[in-house]
Parts: structure tokens; sequence; C-alpha cells
């Protein structure tokens, strides 16, 4: 018998935006998200609770499941290039469709 126990989105989220403005703090993010139900999910979940610590969402994208590395790169050249310049970007998507941004 074998069960994966995982933490619930929320307090993963929860987690992740408070480790990212208390410990590193940064405070400017962009969401790169895959278009699934979870991947929308994760962007209302993470938008919310960046904000209600005192973060902003500076830029979002969505893509297509399986879409191309370099048109995951291009978007994050486009968003290093304008005033969005986000200190950090939120990927929730699976390591192996996004291990090449990595």
């Amino acid at each position: 018998y074998l069960r994966a126990w995982t933490m619930p989105r929320s307090q993963e989220v929860d987690g992740l935006v408070s480790y990212m403005l208390g410990t590193v703090r940064v405070s400017r993010f962009a969401v790169l998200y895959p278009e699934t139900e979870s991947g929308n999910d994760y962007l209302d979940r993470f938008s919310a609770a960046a904000r209600a610590g005192g973060g902003t969402i500076v830029g979002k994208q969505v893509y297509r499941p399986g879409a191309s590395a370099q048109s995951l790169l291009a978007q994050v050249e486009k968003w290093r290039g304008r005033d969005t310049n986000p200190d950090a970007i939120f990927i929730p998507d699976r390591l192996a469709d996004v291990e090449e941004l990595v």
C-alpha cells in the first residue's frame, strides 16, 4: 500500500510566498502558468497571497501545456526588457515540463 502525502495548495502557496517575501526579500513577481485548471488555481492563489503579504504581481502569462522552452524563455526576456522586470518568476508546473527554464 502506497500513498503520497502532499500539503494543500493553499498551504504550499502561502508558505512559498511567505518565504519569498520574508526570507529572500523579493516582492515583484511574475507568474508563467500552464493553461490548465490547476495552473489557473495556482495563479489565483499565488496572486492573492502575494498581494496580502505586500507583494506585487508585475506580469502574468499563460502557456499551453507542451509549449517549447524557447517560447517560454521569450516571455521571460520580454519581462526583463521592460519595467516589469520581476524579482522572481513563479511557474506552477511539473519540473519535467519546464526543466530547461530552471
